[in-house]
């Protein structure tokens, strides 16, 4: 009796769990409230300091440890890169060794900012290898490979960092060190198997009409020990930015540090933004320094995410350029070609980037020696409109890129407008030439990849996804916190929204959040009402 009431219980959790991942719209908002929840906690946790203490501990990163977390991240992406050409050779493949990092670098820095990493990996993979002579099942069966070789390795990278940092992990948990050391046990089991696996069985696992062989236990230790430089690189990145490695050694942190990539992946936030930088922050000793964390966690994202997924385009593009002895102008128009192999969604994500970008721009505190130069040149309210308008910009490219995702043709010409309308903004509203050059970089990949987007708007399904309206609230809750942080006061009295001037930094952000977020409300109103009145004809 009892063992059929488990086996009940059983069945209606897994019928309740499968109800919930099959649900995009329970899935997307779960992971926004997950965020939302992440954020209140980074809050929590930044509560007690001022935007001066980021800036002390800005200007207290060195660029000898920046050097080597950008060698870390090196480190991560090599190994993922020789993981490649591993699971290409279980096909029975064999590719030039450019070729597969072209393709790792731009499915893997694609799926670590998006998440989802199987199949974000997945679609990038089947963009490239299909035009070098693999089929779909072989992508597919390469994706799979892939895909458990990371965990695997990942799960493995966390028992070594158990079973070496147990003891300091103890003394800053509510667990004694005989826990942790069962838990690098069962983290082990998943390797010990696919070793006794590759022994034992047949000779070639099958994956629809491709087939995987089997390595012998020698080749996959090396590549198993390939696997764990993937998580101790992306971890080195991070320790060597945190002010006296946040209190840890470096062991307990490489299993902690993974700890918080795994919860952050649960979450289904993009990249489990949020999830991640909260886990870290918690988790720490007290001792850590945490403005010193928050820095160190936002240079960690610009090395290890974004900056990769900038170079994946550019790096694409560039293997068509000519020797640098050639005419400069044939080799920027070889850039161009990164057309060929560059998936539209990572262009998508640059473009919902610059919004973000923009958006930062209006609602963040300007220098004020930059506001005073403007305003030596152009008349205050044009600086205001401009201001506000850089946000409404921000918002109006956020949504571009939910229909760039999908290649749409119309909406680049729209995107590309954007752009340059922001970067044009961005020097007239306070010299914020940092963002214009950003913006125009990104203008440029763009134009150059436009053959890419070949669908007519027309076939395209004209409602914004959840997940991109999920990511674009994620994004102005996390804005609306960061104007909170930076100025101590907010005040909200109608005379302060209508103060102008290069030291109204409080009315200007207030100002551009309202903006942003009137903005996107109507546009997602005005969206469904529009796809609503279509049902009825």
């Amino acid at each position: 009796m009892i063992f059929k009431l488990i086996g009940d219980l059983f069945d209606r959790g897994r019928a309740i769990v499968n109800f919930l991942t099959s649900n995009p719209k329970i899935t997307t908002f779960s992971s926004l409230i997950i965020f939302l929840l992440a954020l209140r906690l980074i809050n929590k946790e930044l509560n007690q300091f001022a935007l001066s203490d980021i800036a002390i501990a800005f200007d207290g990163v060195r660029i000898s440890n920046t050097l080597l977390a950008i060698l870390g991240a090196i480190i991560s992406y090599g190994a993922l890169s020789l993981s490649d050409r591993f699971c290409l050779s279980m096909l029975g493949k064999q590719m030039i060794i450019w070729r597969t990092i072209r393709a790792s670098i731009a499915s893997y820095s694609l799926a670590k900012t998006l998440g989802y990493s199987w199949a974000i990996a997945s679609t990038a993979r089947s963009r490239l290898y299909s035009k070098w002579g693999l089929n779909n099942a072989e992508i597919g069966a390469l994706s799979m490979s892939t895909g458990v070789g990371v965990q695997i390795g990942a799960l493995s990278a966390a028992a070594i960092g158990l079973i070496l940092g147990a003891p300091e992990i103890a003394r800053h948990s509510p667990f004694n060190t005989g826990f942790w050391w069962i838990l690098a046990i069962i983290a082990i089991i998943p390797a010990a198997l696919w070793l006794y696996f590759c022994d034992y069985g047949g000779a070639f696992i099958k994956w629809g009409s491709a087939k995987l062989y089997k390595p012998n236990t020698q080749i996959a230790i090396k590549h198993l020990v390939i696997l764990l430089f993937d998580k101790i690189g992306a971890a080195l990145c991070l320790y060597m930015l945190l002010p006296a490695h946040g209190g840890w050694n470096f062991p307990a942190f490489l299993a902690v540090f993974i700890l918080a990539g795994l919860l952050g992946a649960l979450s289904g936030a993009p990249g489990g933004l949020g999830v991640f930088e909260a886990a870290i922050l918690k988790l720490a000793p007290n001792s850590q320094n945490i403005p010193g964390a928050a820095v160190a966690l936002l240079v960690y994202r610009l090395i290890y995410n974004i900056i990769p997924l900038v170079g994946a385009t550019i790096i694409l593009g560039l293997h068509h350029a000519e020797p640098v002895a050639r005419p400069a102008a044939r080799a920027a128009k070889k850039v161009g070609l990164v057309a060929i192999d560059v998936a539209p969604q990572i262009l998508a994500l640059l473009v919902f980037v610059c919004g973000y970008l923009l958006i930062g721009a209006s609602a963040l505190p300007n220098p004020s020696a930059r506001m005073i130069r403007i305003e030596a040149i152009l008349d205050p309210i044009i600086i205001e409109v401009a201001h506000f308008l850089s946000a409404i910009t921000g918002i109006a490219l956020m949504l571009s890129a939910n229909f760039l995702w999908r290649e749409s043709k119309s909406v680049l010409n729209q995107a590309l407008i954007l752009i340059f309308i922001g970067a044009i903004l961005c020097l007239v509203k306070g010299i914020a030439w940092e963002i214009a050059i950003s913006l125009i970089m990104v203008f440029v990949l763009l134009l150059g990849a436009r053959k890419e987007f070949i669908v007519p708007h027309a076939d395209i399904k004209p409602y914004y996804s959840y997940r991109f309206i999920a990511a674009i609230i994620g994004s102005l809750a996390t804005m609306i916190w960061l104007t909170a942080f930076s100025y101590d006061k907010m005040l909200f009295a109608p005379q302060t929204w209508l103060k102008i001037g290069a030291d109204a930094h409080e009315a200007r952000a207030f100002r551009a959040i309202i903006g942003a977020t009137v903005f996107f409300i109507i546009s997602i109103f005005v969206n469904w009402l529009v796809n609503n009145s279509k049902d009825y004809d």
